[in-house]
């Protein structure tokens, strides 16, 4: 599995496998991420043979290897330090003919193996993990994904039982959360990371799937926030259907409240979103005649109206659009696609948005 990790907390801590059957070849490969300038990826011994990878300074990864003909070592250097807690890939091969190592896309370091001497190479001890057989040299740091000669090493499986090693690692975040699209928020996982696209008009692993529906003229969608248990479901138009009506929950905070819409219309004047409270508050949001976005909040049943105007331009053109209104106590932030955000104060005192109703399309 791409994300079986297991993480190193002490420079005695390690993990063990059977030995490796490498006779006449052998291939590694795995991801790690430290902080740490030094430490022992793996090794496994022999009576006199030896393979060994390690992380020998912040710059250097080293393979070294005897199959009897005296120790070999190759290193990658690096331009950049490797222990900057991002994850780099290490690729080692051995055969008959040549060994190599490889670190992300650096050059391959390459040793010719002699053709006369011993060739086979011979390993009985177990193979270490995070450490040298005789202690030394531990790494710190996530070792993830490791496969030797093909074959995936379930390092969580043992990490779960073994003192001084965590299964999983922490940090995806940091290195993939930028594949969170659209405004989704990257949540880590020991195994890796998902995507929370709720605060986006977005769906699917990365928030990439546009969640919305067509509106033919005159209808709307209609939201209930009340008990999640209920569930109405129906359809309208003006004339002669029912609404879709849908049961809903929605966290509430005293502080402020985010609305993300995205939308595409040729049509004004049009309503695209208008939000009530059981207080007698409303969030509205509208085309002017001409295309131009209007907010509308009111407060205590119209008592207090705020009408904010964003943007003179037309958003009835037929092109996507996004708008993100967030309100942080007393003010109100507008953003609409990538014009300058608009800033705004509502009043003294704003009490907490408890939403009860939420119309799309029409009121």
């Amino acid at each position: 599995h791409f994300w079986n990790a297991a993480s190193f907390s002490t420079h005695r801590s390690y993990l063990h496998f059977p030995p490796v059957h490498a006779e006449t070849s052998l291939d590694i490969t795995f991801l790690f991420k430290t902080s740490a300038e030094s430490g022992v990826f793996l090794e496994n011994m022999g009576t006199h043979d030896f393979i060994r990878v390690q992380l020998k300074s912040p710059y250097e990864v080293s393979f070294g290897f005897d199959v009897g003909n005296g120790p070999v070592e190759m290193v990658v250097r690096s331009g950049q330090p490797l222990n900057d807690e991002e994850w780099h890939a290490v690729s080692v091969e051995r055969s008959l003919k040549e060994a190599s190592v490889r670190v992300d896309r650096l050059p391959r370091e390459v040793a010719w193996v002699p053709s006369r001497g011993h060739a086979h190479l011979q390993l009985n001890s177990q193979l270490y993990i995070g450490s040298s057989v005789s202690g030394d040299s531990g790494f710190l740091g996530c070792v993830r994904s490791l496969r030797v000669n093909s074959v995936m090493l379930d390092l969580e499986e043992q990490a779960r039982v073994t003192p001084g090693v965590n299964p999983g690692c922490s940090g995806h975040c940091r290195s993939y959360g930028a594949l969170c699209r659209n405004g989704g928020r990257c949540v880590e996982h020991s195994v890796g990371y998902s995507c929370d696209c709720s605060s986006s008009p977005y769906d699917g692993p990365f928030c990439t799937t546009e969640v919305g529906g067509f509106f033919e003229r005159g209808t709307w969608v209609k939201y209930e926030f009340q008990d999640p248990h209920k569930l109405l479901a129906s359809t309208r138009s003006d004339k002669d259907t029912l609404p879709f009506e849908r049961a809903s929950d929605m966290p509430v905070s005293e502080s402020g409240e985010m609305a993300l819409l995205g939308f595409s219309t040729r049509t004004a004047p049009a309503m695209l979103l208008h939000v009530s409270s059981k207080s007698g508050s409303c969030l509205t949001v509208t085309l002017q005649s001409n295309g131009s976005l209007q907010i509308r909040y009111s407060r205590k049943g119209g008592q207090r109206i705020k009408v904010i105007h964003p943007d003179p331009r037309s958003m009835a053109d037929g092109q996507p659009h996004s708008l993100n209104i967030t309100r942080q106590d007393s003010f109100v932030y507008i953003q609409l696609d990538h014009y300058p955000q608009v800033k705004r104060h509502l009043w003294a005192g704003q009490n907490h948005f408890n939403p009860s109703t939420l119309f799309l399309g029409k009121v």
